[in-house]
């Protein structure tokens, strides 16, 4: 803001936003009580949702009690005795490869399809913009119209 927005001659009115938004229209209205009305259009690149395939465990399904079960029967937990001579890679082999096979038994993975935003960047000429349409990325800018004022 270029002018005061407080009856005293200061700037109190202020206006944040994200680098890739646009400040249109901004005007410093009448006084307020003491202070001024501010009015301001935002020009919003809408978010463009894309979706991807990813690799995932269904962990909310675990069965926390099956799984404890299995460990405590596993070669991890029963017959430490077999494992006094083991190396310390020959032991992180055994736990890596049983922790996946109960895994895989009591929580396997499944490919899911999440819905991932995309934000653009404001590009393009001003007649572009004031068109509503940007062609550089193909998606509408929302114009939203905002009023800062004093709090009631």
């Amino acid at each position: 803001m270029q002018e005061p927005t407080h009856a005293a001659g200061h700037t109190l009115g202020l206006v944040i936003t994200r680098n890739d938004t646009e400040i249109a229209d901004l005007y410093v209205g009448g006084m307020v009580s003491d202070h001024a009305l501010v009015l301001f259009s935002l020009k919003v690149k809408k978010s463009m949702t894309s979706t991807q395939w990813v690799t995932s465990r269904a962990w909310r399904r675990l069965s926390h009690e099956d799984f404890a079960s299995d460990l405590a029967d596993s070669h991890l937990c029963c017959n430490l005795s077999e494992h006094a001579d083991a190396t310390v890679d020959d032991l992180i082999d055994l736990y890596r490869c049983m922790m996946t096979e109960l895994l895989n038994k009591h929580c396997p993975v499944v490919k899911v399809r999440r819905r991932v935003k995309v934000r653009r960047q404001l590009s393009g000429s001003a007649q572009e913009r004031q068109s509503g349409r940007n062609e550089g990325s193909g998606g509408p800018i929302l114009q939203l119209t905002g009023v800062v004022g004093p709090q009631s």
